[in-house]
């Protein structure tokens, strides 16, 4: 590999001592990334692909259920929402881990004025809790991830599972065991359907395990890759639904017009399901960690978030509005039925259907299975660093070398969800309890951390002691307040998503 790869750098250290000059400053070893553990960097355009993989997972694939049960105009509402709070969540993300590594570094130099920014060294979610806020903050940070982390990993590991096994009964035995609503289902799926599961997640373990072992950087031409498959499908999924809206007259269709209805009885279901599916903020120090523009770091998250959210808006509409009450919860399984005839969805003269319809048909149905290879891994490096938080490290690294010590945290963080996934596959459960998590990752501990990061610079420093080059330019005042009715906000959006796994509370 050479070190001119726009995409992608092998660390070296610059100068006798692996010092690194950035910004105009003096040599500074935070920007060094060999001496971070960081051997691979890369470039603004691939932490984004990295970003993007992050933030679109496979919560993305139940919106448009959501968008139909719930209308399009309250599900739009509820996705504006998330997305602009997610947008000013990612600011205060980023300018926390700025602020925790400008406070260590004050700390080492004696106390001197901070110079907050993004260094090669890592600071998540549990690390600048404990530098900003101490040591009972950043375990009981470290558990929110973990908790989350394990829930979202089992969740990956079902999907894909019900993914694979749904092609390999398609595919291989000319079975739909997932027929839409009012259609019977094959007895042959009561057999054999749970044996295909199984089959599938036990190939998910040898495909994921060696990807888990590895750093984000080390992962990155997979994850460009991904990317790149992701938006692919993403298109032909719109571009499908397109020719079928269009053949059909979508604004003359009655589908068209219950879409627009506001059913306010379903708004804990959507607004937990985007809230969700724009959860990503806890992955930052992993995803930014390599990236060689630091001073991009922000846009990069934004701009991955801002991505996503117009992707799932494109996406819930068009599909909701293209199969109405025939939605699927898993919105890639409405294509097992594609035929290519008609408007791509009529039966075909001949019997079969054509190759250029196998071929999109299989395209969209692997979407939910490589977006589970992509981001399990991922998500995989972020909670094994969180665990560290609560392992007895210096008991493992007394015993072992550094290197064993991080493949064995790997390990623990990867293998249980695994496990779990042999044992139970049951994606809305999983989802639903693992969810109530993801509004604390999302918008109750940035802002806390945000607002606690605030006042103890300036407590400590003085006044503009805790300013960034990441920072909103807002009002002073606004300013102020707006993180503090954020927190509030998250909170209240939490007792909402708890509320509604209450049977009968809300209609599910």
């Amino acid at each position: 590999m050479k070190e001119t790869d726009p995409l992608i750098q092998v660390a070296s250290a610059s100068g006798d001592d692996g010092s690194v000059e950035v910004f105009g400053g003096s040599e500074d070893d935070r920007f060094n990334p060999a001496k971070h553990g960081v051997h691979k960097t890369y470039s603004a355009y691939a932490a984004y692909a990295v970003c993007v993989n992050y933030v679109i997972g496979v919560g993305c694939f139940s919106l448009p259920f959501a968008f139909w049960q719930s209308g399009g105009v309250l599900a739009l509402l509820c996705l504006l929402v998330g997305a602009v709070t997610g947008v000013i969540c990612m600011v205060y993300t980023i300018e926390c881990l700025a602020r925790a590594e400008g406070t260590t570094k004050s700390n080492e130099d004696g106390g001197s004025y901070p110079r907050h920014m993004i260094t090669y060294r890592k600071f998540d979610f549990s690390a600048a809790a404990g530098v900003l806020l101490g040591a009972k903050s950043r375990v009981l940070t470290s558990l929110t991830v973990a908790f989350y982390g394990y829930g979202v990993l089992w969740f990956f590991t079902a999907v894909f599972g019900n993914s694979v096994g749904t092609l390999v009964n398609q595919y291989a035995y000319n079975k739909n065991c997932d027929p839409p609503e009012g259609v019977p289902k094959d007895p042959w799926c009561d057999e054999w359907q749970n044996t295909t599961y199984m089959v599938s997640v036990a190939a998910y373990w040898v495909i994921i395990l060696p990807l888990a072992l590895l750093d984000v950087g080390e992962q990155i031409y997979v994850q460009v890759f991904l990317t790149c498959y992701r938006f692919s499908a993403f298109a032909v999924m719109i571009i499908t639904a397109a020719i079928r809206l269009g053949t059909n007259g979508p604004l003359a269709s009655a589908h068209s017009h219950e879409f627009w209805q506001v059913r306010p009885q379903y708004f804990a279901v959507v607004y937990t399901a985007t809230a969700v599916a724009l959860n990503c903020h806890y992955n930052m120090p992993d995803a930014l960690q390599s990236v060689r523009e630091k001073q991009h770091a922000g846009r990069v998250a934004m701009s991955a978030l801002f991505t996503a959210a117009v992707l799932y808006g494109v996406i819930g509409i068009l599909v909701a509005i293209t199969f109405g009450p025939n939605t699927n919860k898993l919105a890639t399984l409405n294509w097992q039925e594609y035929t290519g005839c008609g408007d791509g969805w009529e039966a075909c003269a001949t019997a079969g259907r054509s190759a250029k319809a196998v071929v999109v048909q299989f395209w969209v149905m692997l979407f939910p299975t490589m977006d589970m290879v992509s981001v399990f891994p991922l998500v995989t490096v972020t909670l094994a660093n969180n665990l560290r938080d609560v392992l007895p490290m210096d008991w493992l690294h007394q015993r072992m070398s550094a290197r064993a010590v991080k493949l064995l945290v790997r390990i623990i963080a990867a293998l249980p969800p695994l496990a779990l996934g042999m044992g139970l596959g049951n994606i809305k459960l999983i989802f639903e309890i693992s969810g109530l998590f993801a509004f604390f990752l999302e918008l109750i501990i940035p802002c806390a951390l945000h607002i606690m990061g605030t006042s103890y610079c300036e407590n400590r420093w003085g006044p503009g002691a805790a300013s960034t080059s990441y920072a909103m330019q807002l009002w002073p005042r606004f300013a102020y307040w707006l993180p503090r009715g954020l927190l509030v906000y998250g909170f209240i959006a939490f007792v909402i998503a708890l509320i509604s796994l209450v049977p009968g509370v809300f209609p599910q």
